[in-house]
């Protein structure tokens, strides 16, 4: 584990710096978010911090070190808070990903949520770079969604400078992993928010990012840019000379510390038409890098440049710029990855003079010493990784075996616990159930008692009931009998047939009135009678009365319907007349008599239909008012509009009664 952390501090400041070389390009398309002298102004600390510490890490971690051991400041306060921005800041500069991602990891938790959305932001993109750093994540999905967040936020801020700049920051990462055909979506977006925020410096980085966005990465074998079009390649030198123009600008202001030029005028060397062109843009990019003196930069521009010089075939110039860039890689260490680079140009150089194989021969073993070294050093970083994360892996295993047998045990004993709780848990459950069903038993048998009481009473009740009801239909029988009887004893003594007529008339009345109550008393049926039966008694006791023929054959259709005794009083009175009427009326002595009865369910009503075998009545003797018409067809009326129906006489061959009434008093 030491000597992985050895080979880190040693070996991976090559491949970070080496990473940087190239992260230079897209780190400087969204520069003003990400320098120190912008967040200062925006958290109000410009006063606070002295400048010089702004431009230099070391400083800047050596001022706060000094705040906090002279002055101890509140680690609640919002200026110290506000402070641990660029000390996270300082580390990243540092390349010290581990410190630097700690520290963001624990501020960006700290701030989350305490309305300080701009330093909250910035700890988000300070954790995105910090993560880049890292040796194990690396700039992957993890830092690449740090940077969307915090872009999202600053969309819902309206921090419209902070959302150009990571556009321009992603489409810069997109740039350095070679995959420009997914920068046109940020390009376009930053395109979008420019005009919000335009000033000199931004147009400078926006047009800066299109113009590299728009290299098409392919060469033609003299060296130069294949374009896809010539609309193409005029657009993007359009859009770097524009970019070129905004950067002068700026400069002609003194405030170049705020641009990268050296930048722009790399990209445009990299759009060369011709070898002079190429020399020319070279040389002023060297020129930029000395006047900023960024050693990197300078190192990088000298070996690019004597690239030139060499295409150009200038080999003396060549030779100078090559001897300054060995130079310049002795003062980073003689990295690998570096004189890879310098070796390469002077196998190029010595090829081209000719006139010394010996230096060719040289420069070629040292160039593949310097690859086999650089291999050979990636690989044993590699391999003290993958160690490191095997001893990772089973360190994080014997603790997940540990704290599995902890949860194990923890587990049986919450299980014994939570099984003691449930079964004294059931035990009270069942306690309470039989002390509630023993009370709800003794309260049933309470109300049962008392129900039992209430039928008693009930049905004495309902005997009395029965016993008075039975004793007023016999004592209303007796009556009815003994009126019968009065008519009879009156009717002997009179001397016209009229009188004695109208006499027989009431005592047949009376008699099938007093039918009902025989019947009611005889079969017990207070709750209803079945009309069939009752029409049948009827029918037979006006035929002992009345009928002087020969034959009577009834033929009775009636539904099985049960009637109180009101509804069945009336109908029966109603039928005493009209058969009454066709006994009497219908044929002569001697002859066969036919009576039709029908009653039948008729939509929500009922249907009475009555004919006889007989000639029937005139019209206009049934439709006769006053005294003029008959006492029985008065009658029957009478009874029609009780029942709520109307009676209606239709002349059919004998004539037929038809009647329709609602079915109140009807009992299934």
């Amino acid at each position: 584990m030491d000597f992985c952390r050895h080979i880190r501090k040693v070996f991976l400041p090559l491949t970070v710096s080496l990473v940087a070389g190239t992260l230079m390009v897209g780190m400087a398309f969204s520069q003003r978010t990400f320098q120190t002298r912008y967040v200062a102004q925006q958290l109000g600390l410009q006063d606070f911090i002295p400048q010089k510490s702004l431009n230099d890490p070391d400083q800047m971690l050596a001022f706060q070190d000094s705040l906090d051991r002279v002055q101890k400041p509140d680690t609640l306060s919002s200026q110290w808070i506000n402070l641990q921005y660029f000390r996270c800041n300082a580390w990243v500069e540092k390349r010290e990903g581990d410190r630097a991602l700690k520290l963001a990891r624990r501020m960006v938790k700290k701030v989350k949520g305490e309305g300080n959305t701009f330093l909250y932001r910035m700890l988000l993109l300070n954790l995105a770079e910090a993560l880049s750093l890292n040796s194990e994540t690396g700039f992957g999905e993890e830092t690449v969604n740090g940077f969307l967040a915090a872009m999202e936020l600053a969309r819902e801020a309206g921090d419209r400078q902070m959302e150009f700049d990571l556009c321009l920051r992603m489409a810069g990462y997109y740039i350095e992993v070679e995959r420009r055909d997914l920068t046109s979506e940020w390009v376009e977006r930053a395109h979008s928010i420019l005009p919000d925020i335009y000033d000199a410096v931004n147009c400078h980085f926006y047009y800066l990012c299109a113009a590299d966005a728009s290299n098409p990465s392919q060469h033609n074998p003299d060296g130069t840019l294949r374009w896809n079009t010539k609309e193409e390649e005029d657009k993007a030198f359009a859009m770097i000379n524009q970019g070129i123009a905004c950067s002068e600008q700026v400069a002609g202001e003194g405030k170049q510390s705020e641009i990268n030029l050296p930048l722009a005028y790399h990209i445009r060397a990299d759009f060369w038409r011709n070898p002079d062109d190429h020399v020319y843009w070279f040389r002023r990019t060297l020129r930029a890098s000395t006047q900023l003196g960024d050693r990197w930069a300078m190192f990088f521009g000298n070996n690019r440049l004597s690239a030139a010089y060499l295409t150009a075939n200038k080999l003396d110039s060549a030779r100078l710029t090559l001897d300054s860039a060995r130079a310049l890689a002795r003062e980073f260490g003689d990295q690998p990855e570096l004189l890879s680079r310098v070796y390469n140009n002077y196998v190029r150089y010595y090829e081209k003079a000719g006139h010394q194989p010996d230096s060719l021969i040289k420069y070629l073993k040292l160039s593949k010493q310097v690859d086999m070294v650089a291999s050979q050093q990636e690989a044993l970083v590699q391999l003290e990784l993958n160690k490191s994360k095997f001893q990772d892996v089973q360190q994080k295993l014997t603790i997940l075996q540990q704290k599995g047998e902890l949860e194990a045990r923890n587990r049986a004993q919450y299980n014994m616990l939570m099984g003691g709780a449930v079964l004294a848990f059931i035990l009270l459950l069942v306690v309470f159930f039989l002390i509630r069903i023993r009370i709800r038993n003794r309260l049933i048998q309470k109300k049962n008692n008392e129900i039992e009481h209430i039928n008693q009473q009930l049905a004495r009740g309902l005997d009395e009931k029965e016993a008075l009801i039975h004793e007023v239909n016999h004592r209303v029988k007796n009556n009815l009998q003994m009126i019968s009887a009065f008519v009879d004893m009156q009717g002997q003594y009179l001397d016209q047939e009229e009188s004695r007529a109208f006499a027989e008339g009431i005592r047949n009345r009376v008699r099938a009135v007093s039918l009902v109550h025989e019947l009611i008393m005889e079969d017990d049926r207070l709750l209803g009678m079945d009309f069939n039966d009752y029409a049948k008694e009827l029918m037979q006791e006006l035929e002992s009365l009345h009928f002087r023929g020969n034959t009577l054959e009834c033929h009775l259709d009636i539904a099985d319907v049960r009637f109180g005794m009101s509804t069945t009083m009336y109908l029966g009175i109603l039928l005493n007349e009209l058969v009454s009427n066709s006994m009497k009326y219908a044929v002569k002595e001697g002859e066969e008599l036919h009576i039709w009865i029908s009653l039948q369910k008729h939509g929500p009503g009922l249907k009475l239909l009555y004919r006889d075998s007989g000639g029937g009545f005139k019209t206009e003797n049934i439709e006769k008012k006053g005294k003029r018409r008959s006492i029985g067809l008065m009658l029957v009326d009478a009874m029609a509009r009780q029942l709520g129906g109307k009676l209606h006489y239709e002349q059919q061959g004998g004539g037929e009664y038809q009647l329709v009434f609602p079915s109140q008093g009807l009992e299934d």
